[in-house]
């Protein structure tokens, strides 16, 4: 692996279509020879069993924990090797004159389960990608209306209730006005580690749209969100934000909802949103409870 900064989603899309494209080739070559072992190369002038490491050059760098953890990833490696190591394997019985049927059946299975695996994989980074905010990489509206009428479904089951907020960036409009949207960019991913590095490990966050997020507070009381929220609040004012040539202090308005009040995630809300433009206008950096 390099030493450079871990790439996102898109990129390891774009690898992982190079690398099955060099995988796709060396394997039509196999398959070619198998058939036609008496022949000199494969389809291609020049073919050498060696090709098969170009699908794990093309998916040597680093990648976002999300990739590099996923279960589909690993065992799509593993089952290249193995598909590689058995390829070779039947290379060597067929100039041999010794393939048979069992045998390469056992090859076609092996490759089967590695297209499958690599569906598979590009299917959960998609949908990965579907649910992500691009920029943030924070879930976006999709995924919070969904999660949002689950816990508000649950909450109903169990009456235990929940708190949502709505958070906005203050003043951010000068900043982008001022130092350029670039710079706005890099203030609102910042926010968002921010926001994730700060609150609770079952606290989910948003980006609702522009510079406004939304927190969910699970199983948690309105008091109990207002103190999680103002240390948030607290933490994001503390930190320098920006690029390395400029840093900017930032801070953050909140309105909390409690969902025990609520049949709708819609009034939910709308009423957290309220809640954040009364802490706009009572001077902003604060927190306002519903």
């Amino acid at each position: 692996m390099n030493q450079q900064e871990p790439k996102d989603l898109d990129h390891f899309l774009g690898d992982l279509r190079r690398a099955l494209k060099a995988q796709e080739r060396y394997l039509l070559n196999v398959l070619f020879q198998l058939q036609f072992p008496e022949l000199e190369g494969g389809l291609e002038p020049g073919f050498d069993r060696g090709d098969a490491d170009s699908f794990a050059q093309w998916l040597s760098d680093k990648y976002v924990d999300q990739i590099s953890e996923s279960v589909f990833f690993r065992r799509l490696l593993i089952q290249q090797e193995q598909l590689t190591q058995q390829a070779t394997q039947q290379l060597d019985k067929a100039q041999a004159g010794e393939l048979d049927s069992a045998g390469y059946a056992t090859f076609l299975r092996a490759v089967q389960r590695f297209n499958e695996l690599a569906d598979q994989l590009r299917t959960d980074v998609t949908s990965s990608l579907i649910e992500l905010d691009e920029l943030t990489g924070l879930f976006n509206r999709n995924v919070m209306d969904r999660d949002l009428t689950e816990e508000l479904e649950h909450s109903r089951r169990s009456e235990r209730s929940f708190a949502v907020a709505m958070l906005d960036i203050d003043h951010f409009k000068k900043v982008n006005d001022t130092q350029g949207h670039a710079f706005g960019d890099q203030v609102l991913v910042q926010l968002a580690e921010a926001m994730e590095d700060s609150l609770r490990p079952y606290d989910r966050v948003y980006r609702y749209g522009g510079e406004e997020f939304l927190i969910l507070l699970q199983d948690t009381r309105i008091r109990s969100a207002e103190k999680v929220l103002e240390r948030l609040r607290q933490a994001i004012a503390s930190r320098e934000m920006g690029t390395e040539d400029l840093k900017i202090e930032v801070t953050v308005s909140m309105g909390v909802a409690d969902s025990s009040q609520f049949e709708s995630v819609q009034d939910l809300v709308e009423t957290a949103d309220k809640a954040l433009y009364k802490a706009k206008e009572n001077g902003r950096n604060r927190v306002e409870v519903a």
